[in-house]
């Protein structure tokens, strides 16, 4: 979800979900039949969908509850911290918009891929070594420098 939907973007989407045509749903709230078509496309987008049957079905979803605090004795590994923040910022769902499996229900594939995740993010952030300085070899190398 990008926003989240104002009251009036509700109610529409609550209609539309009931079945209700869209000149209907304007006689009900006392709108044109274009302001409710205007409503049903500022909620799709506030809710980050195509269409308004994607906009309905995200919408009546019931919500996931809030990710809880790992504790330091969850998260022992880089990629379980990664992996707890990701749930944090998404506020525990996923891309599809459901509910995230917890650590200990992914499968071995994906908590290999959040540590190759992790690793590269740790590798990217540590400091490079200081450049070494390189020895002459020989006479003529020596001389130049």
């Amino acid at each position: 979800m990008t926003r989240p939907l104002t009251q009036r973007e509700a109610d529409v989407l609550r209609y539309a979900a009931q079945g209700y045509p869209v000149r209907i749903i304007a006689a009900r709230l006392g709108r044109a039949a274009s302001t409710v078509h205007s409503i049903l496309r500022r909620a799709t987008a506030a809710l980050g969908v195509r269409t308004v049957d994607q906009a309905i079905q995200l919408h009546n979803q019931p919500t996931p509850p809030p990710v809880p605090a790992p504790t330091e004795d969850a998260m022992d590994t880089p990629a379980q911290i990664a992996y707890h923040a990701y749930g944090a910022a998404t506020g525990g769902l996923t891309h599809t918009g459901r509910p995230m499996p917890t650590w200990d229900q992914l499968g071995r594939t994906i908590q290999h891929a959040w540590a190759a995740a992790a690793q590269a993010v740790l590798d990217a952030a540590a400091p490079a070594a200081p450049p070494t300085k390189k020895r002459a070899t020989n006479r003529a190398e020596r001389r130049r420098r």
